[in-house]
Formats: structure tokens, C-alpha cells, sequence
């Protein structure tokens, strides 16, 4: 029995050769789809393309339990940031909050950090932060994981772009005594650099999320 069209219900039809398979996959749960490739370890989540210059970047209502990737696309600051001194920081919000927690609300962080030319940082803070000791730098590249789940952390490394030569790891965790970390989950991060250095209006940041399965 042949046809040239067909109508009605297919849910008996067997053995279609898959190269007669055509068009597109309609819009409904694939749960059930198997043979689909990854596609990779990264799951899109945002992008944030800055329009006028801010002096932080906020990533928020994220996730719990889970570790994001934070990408610059372009990082444009508004002016050169000085040498010799801390210049990217890091701060956390926790448990949903709309505030970043900070040693005025009675939290810490311990930070570790080392630059290209070899020298260290280690110690605790109002935030995560990076010390730059040698050259000043004006736009750069950010590359960050964090965590969202109880005992926060971040660690990363940040490089120039421009004609400067600065390049830095840095890692940090939160560090607590008058609050349980145990009860405390990362839902967001919070990014800027030293003192009012403006993140530039056209700075771009892609935020991604790791597969576990």
C-alpha cells in the first residue's frame, strides 16, 4: 500500500528512517530525546552589556548550589587604575538578599592573589580582592568561578587588554565567625574595581552555568 499524504494519528508508526526525518524539533519538553549531543560543559545564562558607566556590575537571583563562569566579553574602565594598590574586588549576596554582604554587616573575606611578576597578596578584607603592584592598567579581561552554595567562593584571574602588562590570579572565599556559613548560600556576586573607577558604558560579561549532567 502506497500514499502521497497522510493524516491522523502516527503514534503507531515504526521503523521511519531516520534521513527521512526533516524540519525542525517543535517546542516541547526533551526529556526523552536521546543520541542529542552536550554541547559542551557551559550553560548560558546572561549577558550584560553595560550603556552608561557604573561603578559596580551586579549578577543576581542565581541559582543555588551550582558553579557559574563569569566572562568579560570587554571590560572598559573609565580611566587608567593606579599600581600599588588593590584594585578589583569582590563581594557576595547571600540567601536572596538584596544587599552585598560586607565587615559592616559583619561579614569577612579572606583573599589570596598572585601577579605576573610574582608578587603576593594574602589576607582578610572587606572583599575578594586583587593587588596589582607593579603597572597601572586601563581596559582588561575577567575570567571568574564561583560557587553558589554554602561556604562561598570565587577565584579568577584578570589581565590587560590594553598596552599595559598586568596579569593576576586571585582567589578568595568568605570568612566568618559571626555568621554560620552553613546557613548562608551565595545567590549573587557583585564586581568593581578600586576606589571610583567607573566600569565603562559598552563593557560586556557573559554569564555561564556548569553542566552537571
Amino acid at each position: 500500500c502506497t500514499a502521497t499524504t497522510f493524516s491522523g494519528s502516527g503514534a503507531s508508526l515504526t521503523s521511519i528512517p531516520a534521513g527521512n526525518l526533516t524540519g525542525a524539533l517543535p517546542a516541547i519538553d526533551g526529556s526523552n530525546l536521546t543520541g542529542v549531543g552536550g554541547g559542551g560543559a557551559l550553560e548560558f545564562v546572561s549577558k550584560t552589556t553595560i550603556s552608561s558607566n557604573t561603578y559596580t556590575v551586579d549578577f543576581t537571583g542565581l541559582d543555588y548550589g551550582y558553579i557559574y563562569k563569569l566572562y568579560s566579553k570587554k571590560c572598559l574602565l573609565s580611566n587608567q587604575i593606579q599600581a600599588n594598590n588593590t584594585v578589583f574586588f569582590i563581594r557576595f549576596f547571600l540567601n536572596g538578599g538584596s544587599s552585598v554582604t560586607t565587615t559592616s554587616n559583619g561579614y569577612q573575606y579572606r583573599s589570596n592573589a598572585i601577579s605576573y611578576d610574582n608578587a603576593h597578596y594574602n589576607g582578610y578584607g572587606d572583599a575578594i580582592q586583587m593587588f596589582q603592584p607593579t603597572n597601572a592598567f586601563t581596559n582588561c579581561a575577567l575570567e571568574i568561578d564561583f560557587s553558589t552554595d554554602y561556604y562561598g567562593w570565587a577565584d579568577g584571574k584578570l589581565f590587560s587588554t590594553s598596552d599595559e602588562t598586568p596579569y593576576n590570579i586571585f582567589a578568595g572565599s568568605l570568612n566568618n565567625s559571626a555568621h554560620a556559613q552553613s546557613s548562608n548560600r551565595v545567590s549573587g556576586i557583585r564586581i568593581y574595581f578600586q576606589y571610583t573607577f567607573d566600569i565603562a558604558a559598552g563593557s560586556e560579561f557573559l554569564l555561564y552555568r556548569y553542566k552537571e549532567s
